[in-house]
């Protein structure tokens, strides 16, 4: 929507797609629900905007790490994310924008309780006494105030080949750890389409995520368990005196 120096521009990205092998069955290849919103009024006869944005992000459908089926690692908000942002977006040309924001408020819910207990996704985890009993249930939510930028380019690069790629960051210079502040969110789309005849499109598609709040198990090369171990090399022990697995922020990648 335009409209003299105003513009209201919005997007709604949804995917549900599922695959069979004969290692897994059936499961999910694709699960999303994107949001975004942006509302922008032009400074004088510049190519720059005040810009206030939105972007709200979740799954349809439980996830699982196969062979396992019975686990949930994630449904429906949980995650969910709302991005909620104000700053100056720059638009040079139709095909590129830039935009930058100095002020923005970053929230992650996680409403499965099992997931908040475990401190998915960054929130709290739970609290246990020496019995494994509960005594503090995990946060259901956590928010991060920090600097956001974005870049969106959709051009046709030569006859019958268009490009489209977004890359979004995010740096939360607010941490409680000061070390966590020197660390960036990146969210990195792109497709690259070919046009062949009327009849056949080539298309490649990549996705790269990479968010320190998210934890995932650590396997070494020959997909064997790496466990925890103290400040003096000896392992991490659970109540119930077994080994935990180590944890850490890892690239997920994806490619079509």
């Amino acid at each position: 929507y335009k409209k003299g120096k105003w513009a209201w521009e919005n997007r709604l990205d949804l995917g549900y797609g599922t695959l069979y092998s004969k290692t897994f069955g059936w499961q999910k290849n694709e699960d999303k629900i994107d949001l975004l919103s942006k509302a922008k009024r032009s400074i004088g006869q510049s190519k720059f905007s005040y810009t206030g944005e939105m972007n709200f992000k979740t799954q349809f459908a439980p996830g699982y790490t196969l062979p396992d089926d019975s686990t949930i690692i994630s449904r429906f908000m949980a995650p969910g994310y709302l991005l909620l942002s104000v700053g100056i977006d720059y638009k040079p040309a139709d095909w590129i924008s830039f935009y930058f924001s100095p002020a923005t408020g970053k929230f992650t819910f996680v409403t499965d309780q099992s997931l908040a207990d475990q401190g998915s996704f960054g929130v709290e985890a739970a609290v246990y006494d020496t019995a494994g009993v509960r005594t503090t249930k995990g946060a259901n939510f956590r928010a991060e105030f920090g600097a956001y930028f974005s870049m969106s380019i959709k051009k046709d690069i030569m006859k019958n080949i268009s490009l489209a790629t977004d890359v979004n960051l995010f740096n939360n210079y607010t941490d409680k750890d000061k070390e966590n502040r020197k660390k960036v969110d990146v969210d990195w789309q792109t497709s690259i389409n070919m046009k062949v005849n009327k009849f056949i499109t080539v298309s490649l598609f990549t996705h790269l995520i990479y968010d320190f709040n998210i934890k995932q198990k650590v396997f070494d090369k020959n997909d064997n368990a790496v466990y925890q171990v103290d400040e003096n090399g000896i392992f991490v022990l659970n109540t119930d005196g077994e080994k935990v697995q180590k944890n850490d922020a890892l690239i997920q990648f994806k490619e079509v």
